[in-house]
């Protein structure tokens, strides 16, 4: 259900799907709040004046910054995840995932300070 629709053209309400994608992104918020909090999260050029996201799973209000980091790399997980579950993003033969932690190492350099 996470990563695709489940019914088409049915778009639930957002009372009924809150809660659970705040228990989904909490772990991820919580390394990206603890990031921010430690000094080493980048958020160079990325809009984040507009956003501040309660996720009470993982504390009551999250830094902005934090929280649209947070959503940066899960819309990234979530294309590329959706993509191969759907067929288009073919992988060839022997491959054990070199392109998905790509990408996931690509997220890392952007956004962590060593």
């Amino acid at each position: 259900m996470i990563f695709g629709t489940v019914i088409p053209g049915y778009t639930p309400p957002i009372e009924c799907t809150a809660e659970s994608g705040q228990r989904a992104m909490a772990p991820l918020v919580g390394v990206v709040q603890d990031l921010h909090a430690a000094g080493r999260l980048r958020t160079d050029g990325i809009p984040v004046a507009g956003m501040c996201l309660p996720f009470p799973a993982a504390g009551p209000f999250l830094a902005r910054p934090a929280v649209v980091v947070a959503l940066l790399v899960w819309s990234r997980l979530h294309g590329q995840v959706s993509l191969e579950l759907a067929g288009h993003l073919p992988q060839p033969p022997g491959d054990d995932g070199e392109l998905f932690r790509h990408e996931q190492e690509l997220s890392v350099r952007q956004f962590v300070r060593s």
